[in-house]
């Protein structure tokens, strides 16, 4: 700002800017000016000015977006709900982003003001942001005290198109408080349902799954089993599925409850992929007719083949892609075949086994290649 001259004789000047108010404060005290009067000074001796220029965080238009509502708090998933998204355009080119009317669990947060954001390719982000600079809570009754007690932020958004903006914000309240939301996004699920041990999964984005035992990529079939090859897992047993690649999820105590992870993220550019012999698929589509397809049919999950083109892999899973001259009905997956056969010979000859081919028939003895005994696979080679 160029300095400002005074023609009072021995007039000082002091001037002040706030840029979040963009006002102007001008004070002229005179050469008398002071707190002492016993020798003379005059406390009054100023005079004070203002000027409001214009704001930078004026907006010279906005736009509404309606966006599906995930929140993760509390270790649980809420949503999905419908949210009231308004994007300001400023006149410094940046933007303001505003989430009207927050809640979760019947809590009301407030209304989310992230100023000043740059955009870049049509994406933002504000990552650490800290109050009460970068985000701004009000009119909820958690607003204050969310506030008050620090809160950052972490924050990802791009836009897609004209119409939507998808945006990640993790909100962390004094170190003790994390809210996960998600704004525009779907989750793509990993699951493995009881009375499986395996899944397959498939995302166009690096995951780290945390609640399964083992992810397999698949190389190939060996007679009627998978020949898989294990993905690395982390000291903490974390698994790390690399973008678009389609592989085996397994979790032994899947007889007893569900597996389901959640994943979240603005990389949706996606694309079916084959691995192997393994092809992930982006959207819901029609195993094609020689695919095998993972099922359960009266026993642990084993890959069926599709004759007549009528099972829909539903997005994110995959089929097994196999040479037509392969010929089998099914195919297996790999297992303790040792301790299997000990156990179906026991069986058998308690009297007590119960022996099945992999289309359901029952049978009279063990055959030649993958027998169910009592529920388990049994390879006779």
């Amino acid at each position: 700002m160029t300095d400002l001259a005074s023609n009072g004789v021995g007039a000082t000047i002091e001037t002040s800017y706030d840029e979040t108010t963009a006002l102007l404060t001008i004070t002229v005290y005179g050469d008398d000016y002071g707190t002492d009067t016993s020798i003379g000074q005059d406390p009054t001796s100023y005079s004070t000015y203002t000027i409001q220029f214009k704001s930078l965080t004026d907006v010279l238009s906005s736009k509404e977006y309606t966006e599906n509502l995930y929140v993760y708090v509390y270790g649980m998933m809420t949503g999905p709900e419908t949210a009231s998204v308004t994007v300001e355009t400023r006149y410094d080119g940046k933007i303001n982003f505003v989430l009207k009317d927050f809640s979760f669990m019947g809590l009301s947060v407030g209304t989310i003001t992230v100023p000043a954001l740059t955009v870049e390719d049509g994406s933002f982000e504000k990552t650490a942001g800290s109050s009460p600079t970068d985000i701004v809570i009000t009119d909820g009754d958690l607003a204050e005290g969310l506030m008050n007690d620090g809160l950052t932020i972490d924050m990802k958004g791009k836009f897609v198109g004209t119409d939507h903006v998808k945006t990640t914000l993790a909100l962390v309240c004094g170190g003790a408080l994390n809210i996960d939301v998600y704004l525009g996004l779907d989750p793509v699920t990993m699951a493995v349902g009881t009375g499986n041990k395996y899944g397959t999964f498939y995302a166009p984005f690096a995951v780290s799954a945390t609640q399964i035992d083992n992810a397999y990529t698949v190389d190939g079939v060996e007679g009627e089993v998978l020949t898989l090859t294990a993905l690395a897992e982390a000291e903490d047993g974390t698994i790390t599925i690399p973008a678009s690649t389609p592989v085996i999820v397994a979790m032994e105590n899947s007889s007893t409850e569900d597996v389901k992870e959640l994943f979240f993220s603005l990389d949706d550019t996606a694309t079916d992929n084959l691995t192997g012999i393994l092809r992930g698929v982006a959207t819901a589509t029609a195993a094609p007719a020689g695919s095998y397809v993972l099922q359960n049919q009266g026993h642990e999950a084993f890959f069926y083949v599709e004759a007549a083109n009528t099972i829909t892999v539903p997005a994110n899973r995959c089929y097994l892609v196999v040479p037509s001259a392969s010929g089998v009905k099914s195919i297996a997956f790999p297992g303790d075949d040792d301790a299997n056969a000990i156990e179906a010979i026991e069986a058998i000859t308690s009297g007590k086994a119960e022996i099945y081919d992999l289309q359901g028939r029952r049978q009279s003895t063990l055959q030649k290649g993958i027998n169910i005994v009592n529920g388990r696979k049994v390879l006779v080679k």
